[in-house]
């Protein structure tokens, strides 16, 4: 017995105030040729798990710090956005629900396992 069943995508805005130090605290997979961008891992005491709003998951379509749409960039151009980005970031990003909760367990699409955490390159969390 197979059971389709059909998700459907909310997208919203997220606004994050990145620090001066650090990053927005969250870690990204996807990119490559042309994939979407997913949210991998939320950092413990990081921004975005401050904020609460982002999950993983999470597809990322835009970029708003000059209003750059993300979509068929490559992994390393977003890396790069985000990590020259400064004070407020506003992110557009997709999340897929199912449309009935009865489902015990989820699945999310096989991604590329390029990965961009936010930290800085000293290691510390946002």
């Amino acid at each position: 017995l197979n059971a389709s069943v059909a998700y459907v995508n909310t997208a919203h805005n997220v606004e994050f105030t990145k620090p001066e130090k650090g990053g927005l605290g969250f870690a990204l997979v996807g990119g490559a040729n042309g994939s979407t961008l997913r949210v991998k891992d939320i950092c413990c005491g990081g921004v975005a798990e401050q904020d609460g709003r982002l999950r993983v998951g999470d597809i990322l379509l835009e970029v708003s710090v000059n209003g750059i749409i993300v979509s068929g960039l490559s992994h390393g151009k977003v890396v790069d956005i985000l990590r020259k980005a400064e004070g407020t970031v506003q992110l557009t990003v997709c999340r897929d629900i199912l449309p009935m909760s009865t489902c015990s367990g989820s699945s999310s699409p096989a991604e590329a396992s390029q990965e961009f955490n936010t930290s800085n390159s000293a290691g510390q969390q946002a």
